[in-house]
């Protein structure tokens, strides 16, 4: 298990949680309370910076082509990135996305 976290750690998958992991190893009484937030932990693909950067216009009332025009990218990589959002959090419209990320502490 080890190893793998190593890995995990050495590639930049959620990285903080993946040290608390392996710290947990060496301490056998946080294995516990470690494995209760692999349950709430569910992102494998983090959010890019630009997807960061998209997320809170998601809870405006602001269409693709405003919220492009505000942080100054083309509608279309707005949309794109938008559906990555959807796909990396397993959600499929704004609400669902917004729900999810206050529940994982991204918002």
């Amino acid at each position: 298990m080890r190893c793998l976290l190593q890995q995990a750690l050495k590639a930049g998958i959620c990285k903080g949680y993946t040290k608390e992991l392996l710290s947990s190893l060496d301490h056998p009484k946080k294995v516990s309370q470690s494995l209760k937030k692999v349950e709430t932990t569910e992102l494998v693909d983090p959010l890019s910076e630009k997807e960061f950067q998209i997320l809170p216009f998601l809870n405006t009332r602001l269409s693709v082509p405003e919220i492009a025009d505000e942080i100054h990218l083309a509608p279309s990589t707005v949309r794109t990135h938008v559906q990555n959002i959807y796909r990396k959090l397993n959600t499929h419209n704004r609400i669902e996305t917004l729900r999810k990320a206050k529940d994982l502490g991204l918002l």
